[in-house]
Parts: C-alpha cells; sequence; structure tokens
C-alpha cells in the first residue's frame, strides 16, 4: 500500500516538473504549482511515518521545488515610480534626467532605453 502511495506520489512530482520544464510558466501556473507541491510535501510528510528512508529524497527535492517556485513568483524587477498628475489618459512615469543621460552615456539608443523602462519617447 505504501510503495503504491509512494509510486503515485513520484507520478505527481514529474508530471509538476514537466510543467516547469515546459519553459515561458505564468505568475498563475506557478502559484498553482506551488500549491500542488504544498499538497504533494504534505502527502509526503504522511507517508514518512511508514516509509522514513525511502521518502527522505522525495521530500527533499519536493522542498527544494517549492523554495525554487517561490523565488520564481517573486517579482525583482525594477518599476518606475507612477506620477499621478490628476489628467486623463495614459499614465505618466517618473524617469529622472540622470537615469536617462547614464544610459545614454552607455550607448543605449532611445528605442532600446524605452524597451527596457516600458515607456514611449
Amino acid at each position: 500500500m505504501a510503495d503504491e502511495k509512494l509510486l503515485l506520489l513520484r507520478l505527481v512530482r514529474d508530471a509538476i516538473f514537466r510543467q516547469l520544464d515546459g519553459g515561458n510558466v505564468s505568475e498563475d501556473m506557478t502559484d498553482y504549482l506551488a500549491f500542488r507541491l504544498d499538497q504533494l510535501y504534505g502527502h509526503i510528510l504522511q507517508l514518512t511515518a511508514s516509509n522514513p528512508r525511502e521518502v527522505e529524497p522525495l521530500i527533499c527535492e519536493v522542498a527544494r521545488s517549492l523554495r525554487i517556485l517561490v523565488g520564481m513568483s517573486s517579482n525583482d524587477c525594477y518599476e518606475l515610480p507612477l506620477e499621478h498628475s490628476g489628467h486623463f489618459g495614459r499614465p505618466r512615469f517618473g524617469v529622472s534626467r540622470a537615469q536617462l543621460e547614464y544610459l545614454l552615456q552607455n550607448d543605449f539608443t532611445g528605442k532600446q532605453i524605452s524597451e527596457m523602462l516600458s515607456i514611449s519617447l
């Protein structure tokens, strides 16, 4: 019985890893996979009472994957400050003159700067 559960948990783990290896994973998919890994982790912990030696590598692998997924879902990118002017229309982002001069001095073109900062010039 425990061997069947262990096999099923490995199949679930493999399905989750295949989805992760598929490439571009959206934030919603990351949350879903983290939820599934968390569930899997709970089931594995329940199995440890009967088979601690067999389940230990699986626990370590799932815990490592959960840490990676949580790291993937955190937003570590730079965001421009939004300026609230009270006017209608597109939002206005605050790009300082110093930022623009720095990027231009480092040979970035106007097009590259606008793409990096997600703004239009």
